[in-house]
């Protein structure tokens, strides 16, 4: 099989020390993980979908010409979420947002990780505020916001793979964990 987009990631996280595990062997634990969330949810969602009320408004992909910047052929990694400016962002389950960064052209994003989920974390941004620190299901950590192509959720998983991190096709009960208090992502 071979692997996707693997990067060395440009910021430091808290990451436990674990045991790397074959390909083979983590894209099974993936699909463990998402098919705990019951078949419905473990899919990724499609364009358009709603999601907890809001309409999915861009995907993974290769964007032909990026609404921003201009330039061609850029890989869009995560999900959007057509969200009102201010809509919480929830703690999925117990875990820790270990960074809040302005950046001028995510606005604000923000790391959630989870001991549940050692090999894991998502990456949110456009968020109109943030707040690092150890929360519960169900805690409001962030409000979303606007980075200049309308108010909108931006969501991306990464999992680790061969000592470096990747991203990966997000399940639909993921991204609704982060914006529907009341889901239950573990089953």
């Amino acid at each position: 099989m071979v692997l996707q987009s693997i990067i060395a990631l440009p910021i430091a996280l808290p990451i436990t020390p674990h045991v790397v595990l074959s390909p083979s062997i983590l894209i099974a634990r993936l699909q463990l993980d998402d098919a705990a969330m019951g078949s419905q949810q473990s899919t990724p969602p499609a364009l358009g979908e709603m999601i907890a009320g809001y309409p999915v408004s861009d995907i993974r992909k290769i964007r032909n010409v990026h609404p921003v910047s201009g330039q061609r052929n850029v890989w869009h990694k995560g999900f959007d979420i057509a969200t009102p400016t201010g809509t919480p962002v929830y703690a999925p389950f117990v875990g820790t947002v270990s960074e809040c960064v302005e950046d001028g052209r995510w606005k604000t994003y923000g790391i959630f990780q989870s001991p549940l989920f050692p090999n894991r974390y998502w990456l949110l941004h456009h968020l109109s505020w943030c707040q690092t620190g150890e929360y519960k299901k169900g805690d409001v950590w962030a409000k979303t916001g606007n980075a200049g192509t309308g108010p909108h959720l931006h969501v991306e998983g990464w999992v680790r793979r061969e000592g470096l991190w990747d991203h990966y096709n997000l399940a639909k009960g993921w991204i609704r964990g982060f914006i529907d208090a009341s889901i239950n992502c573990l089953g």
